[in-house]
């Protein structure tokens, strides 16, 4: 069951995305509140670029400023970045954050390793280290200082296929009025998963449900994540479905009701 979690987590992701995107799209060009610009030179960082994190001083620090291992500093106001700290050889940052008493932390997805530097210092020191790491990939601070790392393992032995698709609905949800199809946006999320047993498939949308009940859960949740996508699909007048056939695979669709076209007067 711990596979049906994993996918029903990522299956909740892309839908809550993909459902703000086109609930959004009316109020876009009205509602801009920000816009992207460069502020430092492009190729200063490898395709590998990540852990972005603000100190408070303002000063900016990414990582892997002009090869892997390395972290960049962009001063604030500055335009150009400039090295900041060098990891130990064969380690990788990844997410970046600061506490309350700014000292950095860096995980490192490479070595299974989270980072601190001091606070005036350039030099990391090794805080933690777990075999049992798949990476860490984010990192987060709790007010009470708990440091909290994300473990993805993208990676699955037995392989696997997940495919996004958009478009006009396939058929008319029941009482959809005079425009039928064309008056719905379709959104599916289809896996090549384990798939979810009949059993299971009304209750995966039930608040803090969860497909693997047992104490040695692998993966982590507190089973929000399909119940809030269908919480949120219902609020805007959709639906949301799940077809899935034990080892085949799930597609989990949500139905949006979208503004047609006026028609045009002669």
């Amino acid at each position: 069951m711990a596979m049906v979690e994993q996918g029903a987590k990522l299956v909740a992701t892309c839908l809550i995305a993909l459902a703000v995107f086109f609930a959004g799209q009316s109020n876009a060009a009205e509602d801009t509140l920000f816009v992207s610009k460069r502020i430092t030179p492009e190729g200063e960082y490898t395709p590998g670029i990540e852990g972005p994190a603000v100190d408070a001083s303002g000063n900016l620090y990414v990582v892997n400023f002009q090869q892997s291992g390395s972290i960049g500093k962009v001063a604030a106001g500055a335009s150009q970045s400039q090295l900041f700290a060098l990891l130990p050889v064969g380690s990788i940052g990844n997410g970046i954050r600061f506490d309350r008493q700014g000292r950095m932390f860096i995980a490192d997805f490479k070595k299974h390793n989270v980072w601190v530097i001091e606070r005036g210092e350039t030099t990391p020191q090794l805080y933690f280290h777990s075999d049992r790491f798949n990476q860490p990939n984010d990192l987060a601070i709790a007010a009470d200082g708990t440091l909290y790392a994300s473990d993805p393992r993208f990676a699955s032995p037995a392989g696997g296929q997940i495919s996004v698709r958009a478009g006009p609905a396939d058929a008319p949800p029941v009482g959809s009025g005079p425009f039928g199809s064309a008056g719905f946006v379709q959104i599916t999320v289809e896996d090549t998963g384990i798939g979810i047993p009949p059993e299971l498939q009304e209750r995966i949308f039930d608040s803090f449900y969860q497909a693997d009940q047992n104490a040695s859960r692998e993966y982590g949740g507190a089973g929000l994540g399909l119940s809030i996508v269908k919480g949120y699909v219902e609020a805007h007048g959709g639906r949301v479905s799940v077809v899935s056939t034990p080892g085949k695979g799930s597609a989990f669709s949500i139905l949006l009701p979208i503004e047609p076209a006026s028609p045009r007067l002669h």
